[in-house]
This record gives structure tokens, C-alpha cells and sequence, in this order.
């Protein structure tokens, strides 16, 4: 009886390392993939919410709450915050848990399934031609990680985000006098991929 619960926490504890390998190998490959690889877009669409983040993130924080996949013994847990007597404090803890395996569920759910997403939209795009839309610069914006030319794009407000040294010629002029041209192709749902872009005067 002991060596079998022995060898079960040992299976356990080799699960457990396994699976944390993935979440990192995950959180990495995300990371580069969305650096180097992920298409910058323009267009929105509600599936997109619905069947690429949604339902993945949520399948994945019911998965990891049924399956106790990082060990975490809720049970206990919320046995424990019964006997807590402040209201606040138990729901503090209880949005901070559910937090916490929501933002797991994303990186472990979400991630592979904007990858495949993104890799389809590509596919998608090679069908079709390059278009090119003219579409005046509402405005220019300059942050420290973050700098971006904003325009409307199918009555949506879009950006596209830029090196520092392509905002800086610009963060002083007014945008009013400016056009964008970008050439699109469109992708799946209403989703246009970015081939080029390019920044001139009215």
C-alpha cells in the first residue's frame, strides 16, 4: 500500500514538471511567435472573440479546475476560506485564484490557438491580391514600447505600430495632413493581413 502511493505521487510529481515544461515552452514559443512570425492586421470581428479566445480560455479554466492540473487542491482551498470571517478577504482570494488560472488557461489554450489562427489566416490570404486602401491619419501617438499610427479602417479606429525612429518624423506634424497606404489581403472572416504600408501627404 505505501509503495503504491508512493508511486503514485512520484507519477504525480513527473506529470506536474512535465506539464509546467509545456507552460514555459508555450509562454517562449508565444512570445517569439508574435514577435517574428504573427501577421500585423487590420479589420475585426466578433468570431474571432468568440471561437479563438473565448471558448479556448474557457474550455482551458474548466479543464484545469477539473483535472486539478497544477496540483491545486480547491477543495482544501475552499475549505480553508470558510472559516475565514471576512467577506472581503474570501473574495479577494476567490478572484485572485480564478485570476490567476485564467491568465494559465490563456497562455496554455489561447496561445496555440491563435498560432493555428494566424497560421490559417495566412493560408487564406495567399488566395487572394493585394489591395491597396488610402486612408487619412487621425493620429500619432509616442510611448516607450509602444508607438502607433492611428486611422479609421470600416468605420473602426486601427493602429499600426512603428520603430521609434519612423514616429519620431512624424510625432511633430499634423496628422491632418497625412494619408496612410496600405496594401491588405484579406484573410479569414474580416480580418486583413498588412503586406505594406506606407506614410504621405495629402
Amino acid at each position: 500500500m505505501g509503495y503504491t502511493k508512493s508511486k503514485n505521487q512520484h507519477k504525480s510529481k513527473r506529470n506536474k514538471n512535465i506539464l509546467y515544461q509545456y507552460f514555459i515552452l508555450l509562454l517562449f514559443i508565444g512570445v517569439l511567435y508574435h514577435i517574428y512570425i504573427e501577421s500585423s492586421y487590420i479589420g475585426k470581428d466578433y468570431r474571432y472573440n468568440i471561437f479563438v479566445f473565448w471558448i479556448p480560455s474557457l474550455v482551458g479554466f474548466f479543464i484545469i479546475l477539473r483535472y486539478d492540473i497544477f496540483g491545486i487542491d480547491f477543495k482544501k482551498f475552499y475549505s480553508e476560506l470558510k472559516k475565514e470571517k471576512k467577506i472581503y478577504i474570501k473574495i479577494i482570494y476567490i478572484l485572485l485564484i480564478n485570476f490567476i488560472l485564467f491568465m494559465f488557461s490563456i497562455i496554455m489554450f489561447w496561445i496555440p490557438s491563435n498560432i493555428i489562427w494566424d497560421i490559417l489566416n495566412k493560408i487564406e490570404s495567399q488566395k487572394n491580391k493585394v489591395e491597396m486602401v488610402s486612408i487619412p491619419v487621425e493620429k500619432f501617438t509616442k510611448f516607450r514600447q509602444s508607438n502607433k499610427i492611428y486611422f479609421k479602417f470600416k468605420n473602426r479606429t486601427e493602429s499600426i505600430k512603428v520603430s521609434s525612429k519612423t514616429i519620431n518624423l512624424y510625432i511633430d506634424k499634423n496628422p491632418n495632413n497625412y494619408i496612410i497606404e496600405i496594401g491588405t489581403k484579406k484573410g479569414i472572416w474580416n480580418h486583413y493581413i498588412i503586406d505594406s504600408w506606407n506614410i504621405e501627404l495629402k
